[in-house]
């Protein structure tokens, strides 16, 4: 597990866990349900938050067949992203 300490507008900072997940291109992915944000470390060791993302739609990110694909199609585009600055 991956640990990020965030800082949240009005909300002061938050512990963002991420879990190692099996692709060629994502090392781990976190949620935090409050803020509805979806934390995603690639293989390069960036990492970006999407923003927006309803707990169904990480579920399914996190169950999907092809992770990185279904985070292409089904989450990017969709929701405005942002890259961490850690």
């Amino acid at each position: 597990m991956h640990r990020t300490v965030r800082r949240c507008p009005g909300q002061g900072e938050r512990t963002l866990i991420r879990a190692p997940v099996v692709s060629s291109h994502i090392r781990s992915v976190g949620y935090d349900a409050a803020s509805r944000t979806l934390e995603v470390e690639f293989g390069g060791g960036e990492i970006y938050h999407y923003h927006g993302v309803s707990e169904q739609e990480h579920h399914d990110l996190m169950h999907a067949h092809s992770i990185g694909k279904h985070l292409n199609l089904a989450i990017k585009g969709k929701h405005r992203h942002s890259k961490a600055h850690v």
